[in-house]
Protein backbone atom coordinates (compact mmCIF):
# COMPACT_ATOMS: atom_id res chain seq x y z
CA UNK A 1 0.00 0.00 0.00
CA UNK A 2 1.00 3.53 -0.33
CA UNK A 3 0.26 6.51 1.85
CA UNK A 4 0.45 10.20 0.59
CA UNK A 5 0.97 12.71 2.95
CA UNK A 6 2.79 16.13 3.73
CA UNK A 7 4.99 15.92 6.89
CA UNK A 8 3.24 17.99 9.20
CA UNK A 9 -0.24 17.14 9.58
CA UNK A 10 -1.98 16.00 12.12
CA UNK A 11 -4.49 14.30 9.60
CA UNK A 12 -1.46 12.35 8.12
CA UNK A 13 -0.34 11.01 10.93
CA UNK A 14 -3.57 10.19 12.15
CA UNK A 15 -3.66 7.60 8.93
CA UNK A 16 0.25 7.06 9.75
CA UNK A 17 -0.76 5.95 13.25
CA UNK A 18 -3.63 3.84 12.59
CA UNK A 19 -1.72 1.94 9.86
CA UNK A 20 1.24 0.82 12.58
CA UNK A 21 -1.38 0.34 15.27
CA UNK A 22 -2.85 -2.26 12.83
CA UNK A 23 0.48 -3.71 11.74
CA UNK A 24 0.05 -3.23 8.01
CA UNK A 25 2.94 -2.59 5.71
CA UNK A 26 2.82 0.30 3.90
CA UNK A 27 5.39 2.64 1.95
CA UNK A 28 4.87 6.31 2.77
CA UNK A 29 5.12 8.81 -0.17
CA UNK A 30 5.65 12.30 1.61
CA UNK A 31 5.22 16.21 -0.77
CA UNK A 32 5.36 19.15 0.44
CA UNK A 33 1.84 21.62 0.94
CA UNK A 34 1.03 22.49 -2.58
CA UNK A 35 3.20 20.12 -4.63
CA UNK A 36 1.46 17.28 -3.11
CA UNK A 37 -1.92 18.30 -5.11
CA UNK A 38 -0.85 16.86 -8.27
CA UNK A 39 0.47 13.38 -7.01
CA UNK A 40 -2.83 12.75 -4.42
CA UNK A 41 -5.02 13.59 -8.20
CA UNK A 42 -2.54 11.04 -9.80
CA UNK A 43 -3.28 8.52 -7.44
CA UNK A 44 -7.68 9.32 -7.42
CA UNK A 45 -7.65 11.43 -4.94
CA UNK A 46 -8.79 15.69 -4.56
CA UNK A 47 -6.34 17.86 -3.35
CA UNK A 48 -6.41 16.48 0.58
CA UNK A 49 -3.91 14.26 2.32
CA UNK A 50 -3.51 11.72 3.31
CA UNK A 51 -4.87 9.12 0.10
CA UNK A 52 -4.47 5.41 0.72
CA UNK A 53 -3.76 3.35 -2.55
CA UNK A 54 -4.57 -0.11 -1.39
CA UNK A 55 -2.79 -3.37 -3.11
CA UNK A 56 -6.27 -4.01 -4.91
CA UNK A 57 -6.36 -0.23 -6.53
CA UNK A 58 -8.54 0.97 -4.36
CA UNK A 59 -8.36 4.48 -3.08
CA UNK A 60 -9.29 6.23 0.34
CA UNK A 61 -9.09 9.60 0.43
CA UNK A 62 -9.62 10.93 4.19
CA UNK A 63 -8.15 9.91 7.62
CA UNK A 64 -11.74 8.69 8.99
CA UNK A 65 -12.26 6.46 5.88
CA UNK A 66 -7.95 5.29 6.56
CA UNK A 67 -8.45 4.74 10.63
CA UNK A 68 -11.71 2.49 10.01
CA UNK A 69 -9.59 0.10 7.14
CA UNK A 70 -6.71 -0.21 9.55
CA UNK A 71 -9.25 -0.82 12.49
CA UNK A 72 -11.12 -3.83 10.52
CA UNK A 73 -7.50 -5.38 9.25
CA UNK A 74 -6.77 -5.73 13.20
CA UNK A 75 -7.04 -8.89 14.60
CA UNK A 76 -10.30 -9.16 17.05
CA UNK A 77 -10.67 -7.30 19.64
CA UNK A 78 -7.96 -4.80 19.20
CA UNK A 79 -8.98 -2.40 16.92
CA UNK A 80 -9.96 1.09 17.31
CA UNK A 81 -13.65 0.23 17.57
CA UNK A 82 -15.08 -1.68 20.31
CA UNK A 83 -17.82 -3.64 18.66
CA UNK A 84 -20.36 -2.33 21.39
CA UNK A 85 -22.99 0.49 19.70
CA UNK A 86 -23.27 2.16 22.41
CA UNK A 87 -19.48 2.76 23.12
CA UNK A 88 -18.50 3.41 19.14
CA UNK A 89 -21.69 5.98 19.43
CA UNK A 90 -19.50 7.82 21.66
CA UNK A 91 -16.10 7.17 19.64
CA UNK A 92 -17.35 8.64 16.40
CA UNK A 93 -18.60 11.63 18.51
CA UNK A 94 -15.17 12.76 19.76
CA UNK A 95 -13.14 11.32 16.71
CA UNK A 96 -15.77 13.91 14.71
CA UNK A 97 -14.94 16.16 17.08
CA UNK A 98 -11.62 16.47 17.52
CA UNK A 99 -10.84 16.40 13.65
CA UNK A 100 -13.45 19.22 12.59
CA UNK A 101 -13.50 21.99 15.11
CA UNK A 102 -10.45 20.89 16.87
CA UNK A 103 -8.27 19.53 14.26
CA UNK A 104 -8.99 22.57 11.61
CA UNK A 105 -8.29 25.34 14.32
CA UNK A 106 -5.22 23.23 16.03
CA UNK A 107 -3.81 23.24 12.58
CA UNK A 108 -4.78 27.13 11.65
CA UNK A 109 -2.91 27.88 15.05
CA UNK A 110 -0.19 25.95 14.37
CA UNK A 111 0.43 27.69 10.77
CA UNK A 112 0.09 31.29 12.24
CA UNK A 113 3.30 30.16 14.11
CA UNK A 114 4.83 28.56 11.75
CA UNK A 115 4.60 31.45 9.00
CA UNK A 116 5.55 34.04 11.87
CA UNK A 117 8.97 31.63 12.10
CA UNK A 118 9.82 32.13 9.01
CA UNK A 119 12.33 30.70 7.02
CA UNK A 120 13.53 28.66 9.88
CA UNK A 121 10.05 26.81 10.12
CA UNK A 122 10.99 24.97 6.82
CA UNK A 123 13.48 22.39 8.69
CA UNK A 124 10.48 21.24 10.64
CA UNK A 125 8.51 21.40 7.50
CA UNK A 126 10.94 19.06 5.18
CA UNK A 127 10.64 15.38 6.55
CA UNK A 128 11.27 12.94 3.59
CA UNK A 129 9.84 15.33 1.01
CA UNK A 130 12.13 15.42 -2.16
CA UNK A 131 15.17 18.00 -2.44
CA UNK A 132 13.69 19.77 -5.02
CA UNK A 133 10.23 20.67 -3.32
CA UNK A 134 12.16 21.72 -0.38
CA UNK A 135 14.32 24.46 -2.41
CA UNK A 136 11.22 25.64 -4.54
CA UNK A 137 9.51 26.23 -1.63
CA UNK A 138 12.58 27.42 0.19
CA UNK A 139 12.69 30.56 -2.85
CA UNK A 140 9.33 31.14 -2.77
CA UNK A 141 8.75 30.91 0.94
CA UNK A 142 6.89 34.76 1.10
CA UNK A 143 4.60 33.66 -1.70
CA UNK A 144 3.52 30.23 -0.02
CA UNK A 145 2.81 32.14 2.74
CA UNK A 146 0.73 34.98 1.54
CA UNK A 147 -1.05 32.17 -0.63
CA UNK A 148 -1.57 29.97 2.33
CA UNK A 149 -2.52 32.82 4.92
CA UNK A 150 -5.46 33.11 2.14
CA UNK A 151 -6.07 29.64 1.78
CA UNK A 152 -6.62 28.76 5.43
CA UNK A 153 -7.85 31.97 6.58
CA UNK A 154 -5.21 32.88 8.89
CA UNK A 155 -5.02 35.97 11.07
CA UNK A 156 -4.25 37.24 14.46
CA UNK A 157 -7.88 36.97 14.74
CA UNK A 158 -8.45 33.72 13.62
CA UNK A 159 -5.43 32.03 15.87
CA UNK A 160 -6.94 33.67 18.65
CA UNK A 161 -10.08 31.95 17.88
CA UNK A 162 -8.73 28.77 16.90
CA UNK A 163 -6.83 28.81 20.35
CA UNK A 164 -9.98 29.26 22.53
CA UNK A 165 -11.35 26.33 20.99
CA UNK A 166 -8.41 24.18 21.29
CA UNK A 167 -8.18 25.04 25.11
CA UNK A 168 -11.56 24.09 25.22
CA UNK A 169 -11.15 21.14 24.34
CA UNK A 170 -8.31 20.79 26.32
CA UNK A 171 -10.52 21.27 29.51
CA UNK A 172 -12.98 18.86 28.13
CA UNK A 173 -10.47 16.17 27.82
CA UNK A 174 -9.13 17.16 30.88
CA UNK A 175 -12.20 16.71 32.69
CA UNK A 176 -12.77 13.26 31.26
CA UNK A 177 -9.43 11.95 32.42
CA UNK A 178 -10.04 13.09 35.85
CA UNK A 179 -9.22 10.81 38.36
CA UNK A 180 -6.94 8.88 36.64
CA UNK A 181 -8.73 7.57 33.90
CA UNK A 182 -6.59 6.08 31.12
CA UNK A 183 -8.83 6.56 27.87
CA UNK A 184 -11.71 8.50 26.67
CA UNK A 185 -13.92 5.90 26.00
CA UNK A 186 -14.24 2.20 27.66
CA UNK A 187 -10.77 0.83 29.14
CA UNK A 188 -8.91 0.22 26.06
CA UNK A 189 -7.00 2.40 23.02
CA UNK A 190 -9.50 3.74 20.80
CA UNK A 191 -9.83 5.87 17.61
CA UNK A 192 -10.92 8.74 19.74
CA UNK A 193 -7.60 8.72 21.83
CA UNK A 194 -5.64 8.00 18.30
CA UNK A 195 -7.47 11.38 17.08
CA UNK A 196 -7.22 13.50 19.65
CA UNK A 197 -3.09 12.72 20.28
CA UNK A 198 -2.57 13.43 16.65
CA UNK A 199 -4.27 16.89 17.02
CA UNK A 200 -2.70 17.42 20.43
CA UNK A 201 1.24 16.70 19.07
CA UNK A 202 1.05 19.87 16.47
CA UNK A 203 -0.44 22.43 19.15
Amino acid sequence: MRLITIPISHYCERARWALDHAGLSFVEEQHLQMFHWRYVKAAGGTKTVPVLVLEDGGVLRDSSEIVRYASDATASGQGLYSGEPALDREILRLERGFCEPFGVEARRVMYYHFFRWGRPALRFNAGRAPRWERRVLELGFPLASRFMHRYLDISADTERAGRAVVDRVFDEVGERLAGGKRFLVGERFTAADLTFACGWRRR
